[in-house]
């Protein structure tokens, strides 16, 4: 996998299911060099590797000027410019996808505790008293905890 993936991985801190479903997204939906550069420099004349990389107004303004040989020129020029392209596009398509993947993780947990109800027991200093355990917001990452927990178990960040 490419180091911006892994980077990506590891500041989201995914379970293995989210780990697997990041790269089987990322692997599906990132551009490929090797495709790009072979379309610059073959298909270049009529913006090939504009449309494989999404960039639909320049290749259609390709294919408008393909009779002046200025797309032609312009793709060779382009093949040596498309590896930071595709690296930064690839880095998009990387973050887009964590996102996402963040954001159900948080909704899911949302409506976990939405569904839960408040938490009751019986203290055994008084009996018969009941006592909602209230819950405390992580200095690191802003999730609820409950206040009788002593590291977050979202971040592993120190509950005061």
């Amino acid at each position: 996998m490419e180091q911006v993936a892994e980077n990506i991985l590891n500041m989201y801190n995914f379970d293995a299911g989210e780990r697997k479903e990041f790269n089987n997204r990322y692997q599906a939906e990132k551009f490929k060099y090797k495709t790009a550069l072979i379309l610059a420099v073959f298909g270049g004349f009529v913006g090939a590797h504009h449309f494989y990389l999404k960039r639909w107004w320049l290749g259609i303004a390709s294919i408008l000027f393909i009779s002046t040989l200025i797309p032609m020129i312009a793709g060779f020029i382009e093949a040596f410019f498309l590896k930071s392209e595709i690296r930064e596009k690839n880095e998009e398509i990387a973050v887009a996808i964590a996102n996402s993947i963040n954001l159900r993780r948080k909704l899911n947990r949302f409506n976990q505790e939405e569904m839960q109800p408040a938490v009751r027991y019986n203290s055994p200093q008084a009996p018969g008293f009941q006592a909602q355990v209230s819950k405390v917001t992580c200095a690191y990452c802003g999730s609820k905890v409950f206040s009788s927990e002593t590291e977050c178990p979202n971040c592993g960040g120190e509950i005061d």
